[in-house]
Formats: structure tokens, sequence, C-alpha cells
């Protein structure tokens, strides 16, 4: 039976969705082991190919993919395409499929697909990490942030949680206000101290997923008044507008009004965040924010289906 193949490939998992000529879709979603720079392309491919493997399992019967795309996180340079396609080649799902109807893109790419019908726009990721992406109407690319916690991934969930403990840590040696956010963060973790905190969150058992997911206490702590989280959620939502001023001010879209896709799970499900943001999007009088509810998987689809 022939298949047309959509790929996902965030921070911290990965989305296959292959759509039949008739009948339903099927999905299959894994957390990820490593974006592309901890596992190179060989071992990235290497883990989507056996991801690939179970979703055919899945199918039950015997498949062929006649279009297949990808949308790849951390996917930001020519030599890095390259290197994935010298090892995606290696492989029939890939190799097998229409070579007109083989596509490889950021992840921000499927996610502006997504979420709007236009092929020009602007495209702002607020997950676990932060990436800004715009195209407009002559082709032109741009890109903003997107470099990692170390250099960038500012108004993301991983940035609202190290400012969360932060604020915490400035509470309880006296260089900062009190917070909500002491008492919310110590209940989190079962401790009464950050002292206490520093063998968890510096095991290895730790990540970036598990600070981005404190985003929802600056959200609880901002709901209820308080003025140290509502700060922090003030500031992200800042950085997050000017991606889009950035990318905006870099190309050409005239005086159309510009969809903006929001996507990732920090923006689209922290109300006091998403708020604050859409706030300053209503002083843009060019901007077209959209909240992304599609799985961005769908828009890798619609990379094949025109």
């Amino acid at each position: 039976m022939m298949y047309l193949l959509g790929i996902d490939i965030g921070g911290t998992k990965h989305h296959l969705r292959a759509r039949p000529n008739t009948g339903r879709d099927v999905d299959f979603i894994v957390p990820s082991n490593g974006n592309l720079y901890a596992l190179g392309a060989v071992g990235m491919v290497k883990e989507l190919s056996a991801h690939v493997a179970t979703l055919k399992r899945k199918l039950r019967a015997p498949v062929k993919f006649s279009g297949v795309a990808i949308g790849m996180s951390g996917l930001d340079d020519v030599r890095a395409e390259r290197a994935v396609h010298r090892e995606l080649v290696k492989h029939g799902w890939w190799k097998n499929a229409d070579p007109d109807r083989r596509r490889l893109v950021n992840d921000i790419q499927i996610g502006m697909r997504a979420g709007t019908s236009s092929h020009h726009g602007i495209a702002i990721i607020s997950g676990t990490g932060s990436n800004g992406y715009a195209i407009d109407q002559s082709g032109k690319e741009a890109w903003v942030s997107g470099r990692g916690m170390h250099m960038s991934d500012e108004g993301s969930g991983f940035w609202i949680g190290v400012e969360c403990l932060r604020a915490v840590r400035k509470a309880e040696d006296g260089r900062g206000q009190s917070t909500k956010l002491s008492h919310l963060v110590f209940r989190q973790f079962k401790v009464q101290s950050t002292a206490e905190l520093l063998s968890i969150i510096y095991s290895q058992s730790f990540g970036k997923r598990d600070l981005a997911e404190l985003n929802i206490l600056a959200e609880q702590a901002a709901t209820e008044g308080d003025r140290t989280a509502a700060t922090i959620l003030d500031e992200a939502a800042n950085e997050l507008l000017l991606m889009a001023v950035t990318l905006h001010k870099n190309l050409s879209f005239g005086r159309d009004r510009v969809d903006t896709v929001l996507i990732g799970g920090t923006i689209n499900n922290n109300a006091e965040f998403q708020r604050r943001f859409l706030a300053g999007a209503r002083r843009l009088r060019w901007m077209n924010p959209i909240l992304l509810t599609e799985a961005p998987v769908e828009g890798a689809l619609k990379l094949l289906e025109g």
C-alpha cells in the first residue's frame, strides 16, 4: 500500500505520521534520544530508521512511501543538511520514494506550514527551546535564535525554568524579593532549600525538558499575582516579540499582514505567557498571530501535498 510519510524530529520527541491514499493516518510518537548535534547525522538517521521500521510493522501490510518529508531540529546549515542526506540515501524508505517528493527541512518550517496555508510568513517556536524563521514573498529566508541553551533559547520553556530557579535562589539569599515561586518550586521537588535542589537538578537524569516544565509554575505564580513570575513571563514574551520584529525587519513583507505561527508547548499551553505575547502582538499592526493547533508533523505532509 502507498503512503506519504511526514516526520517531525523535535528536541524532545519524534512524531511520524503515515497517510494512505485512502483511510486514516497512522501516528507513531517516541521520545528523542538527543538532537542532531548530540547524535550526529549517522546516529540521528540510524535512530530515525529504527522508528520508521517500527511504524511499518504497525501498519501491518506491505508498505511503500511515495513521498517523505522530514522536519529536523538542528538542521541549521548546508553542511548538516548534506551529512544527513548522505545517511538517508543508505535507507530504502527514503531512497525508494519519488525524488521529487523527498523533503528535508528544519522543523520550524513544517511548523509554519502546519499553521498557515500561505507560502510566506513568520514562525516562532517556544517549546523546550526557541527558534525563529521567516520567508517573504520573494522566497528570501531569515533565521533568529535557535542555537541552543548556551547561546540562545530566550523565551523558551527552558529559559523560563532557569529564570524561576534563579529567582528562588535570589529570594532565599536576600538578593531578590520574596516570590511565590519559592513555595511552588520547593513543593514540586519535595525540598526545603535550594541546597537540597542541587543533587536533583545536576543529576544525569534531570535534563533540559525537566527545566522547561517549570514554566507552568511561573504561570501559576503569575496568575496568583506574583510580581517576580509576571516579570519573567513578560521578559519571555518580549524575547519572542523581538524575534518576530527582527525577522520582519530583515525581510521584505511590504504593508501586508504577516501570518506569524506560534509553535511549541510553552507558548501554546502557558496561558499567562501567551496572553502577554498576544498583547504585544496587537501593538504590531502587521502581525497576524496564529496559535498552532495542528501537530507540526501535519506541515511535513502539506509540503508533499502541495
